[in-house]
């Protein structure tokens, strides 16, 4: 249903991608999901898992649309690609 990478800038991947019309997830952008969850009342600390917290920051979904087209997937590889080497 989803193609993560880990990125180290995953932030920084989405708004590159946004900027050029391409719009990629970002589903497991924190370590507790779905975003917005009041961690408090959950009894959950971020610090306790600071793996999975600096992991979900990395991680970026393609998009796996069975619409996407082979040309739109070689412009999301080419632009992922471009963003890397930055």
């Amino acid at each position: 249903m989803r193609y993560t990478i880990f990125v180290g800038d995953g932030e920084g991947l989405l708004k590159f991608m946004k900027n050029n019309k391409v719009f990629l997830g970002d589903w497991y952008g924190q370590g507790l999901a779905p975003a917005g969850v009041d961690y408090q009342r959950l009894g959950y600390n971020p610090q306790s898992c600071p793996v999975a917290e600096n992991r979900a920051k990395m991680s970026v979904n393609l998009p796996l649309q069975t619409s996407i087209t082979l040309t739109q997937a070689e412009e999301i590889v080419k632009g992922v690609k471009s963003f890397l080497r930055s």
